[in-house]
């Protein structure tokens, strides 16, 4: 399930440029308390590693860049997505940030407008082209010669890229299912060379990622999670949102209702 979220406030929403954490702590305060705990302590256990499940686009509108005081600024009204295969999850936010009078994004208040609830397609093809709509991070902790520890980020034109990715809906798909995956998704990047290069920092960490379009090949049920969680790593903290192309999403726009 997927929602997308428009907000509004009486003058332009100015934000920071690194604002993922804002949004990413908007959506924690407006769950209940109980829910936010389960989500954000616990989450859903995979061996070792804890998944959150849910992503999260980069607001949908072009800013004006105010490199002075490193900032965008607004139209007086966003949206942005957020996507998760969880129904409690994205039914106690939905319902809990409807009935609030304001919400607070930074330093902005802006009240909930509305929120468009998009509907899963009936069935993904085996091969589709997506268009991202939060950038992706691949990545891999080495240990360095001297014991510390390195953090290398992954093009898409390396192979781990596709490699990670598929090994991470995978895990997905066991932690929803609750059986071993056997299918197997790739991911093939349509653009060449670094302009879809995004460099951000969440928490005082540098995160490389990358946008664009991309085709997805493969099992149609890890397409599917993939569309709910998002691709690669990261994706409670704004990374590995996406939609399909423009000339194949017109199916899904007719899939669409409306809370408000």
């Amino acid at each position: 399930m997927r929602i997308t979220v428009s907000l509004s406030a009486e003058k332009n929403v100015v934000l920071p440029f690194e604002h993922n954490q804002l949004i990413q702590g908007m959506i924690y305060h407006n769950l209940p308390p109980e829910s936010a705990t389960r989500l954000h302590q616990e989450g859903f256990l995979h061996q070792k590693r804890r998944f959150k499940l849910f992503t999260f686009s980069r607001i949908l509108s072009s800013p004006l860049v105010d490199n002075y005081a490193k900032q965008f600024i607004f139209s007086k009204t966003i949206k942005f997505v957020i996507a998760s295969p969880i129904g409690w999850f994205m039914q106690d936010l939905a319902e809990h940030l409807i009935r609030q009078e304001f919400v607070i994004l930074g330093q902005n208040k802006l009240r909930p407008e509305s929120i468009n609830i998009h509907h899963l397609p009936r069935s993904f093809p085996e091969k589709i082209k997506i268009t991202m709509l939060s950038p992706i991070t691949v990545y891999s902790t080495m240990q360095r010669g001297d014991g510390r520890k390195k953090t290398y980020y992954f093009s898409p034109f390396e192979p781990e890229f596709s490699e990670q990715i598929e090994a991470n809906i995978k895990k997905k798909f066991e932690i929803l299912h609750l059986e071993k995956c056997d299918y197997s998704l790739s991911i093939t990047p349509l653009f060449s060379g670094n302009k879809n290069e995004r460099i951000l920092i969440y928490k005082d960490f540098l995160i490389k990622a990358w946008d664009g379009m991309y085709e997805l090949k493969g099992s149609p049920e890890l397409i599917a999670i993939a569309y709910n969680t998002g691709l690669g790593a990261k994706n409670s903290q704004g990374f590995g949102c996406f939609e399909l192309a423009p000339d194949q999403e017109s199916n899904q726009k007719k899939n669409e209702d409306q809370w408000r």
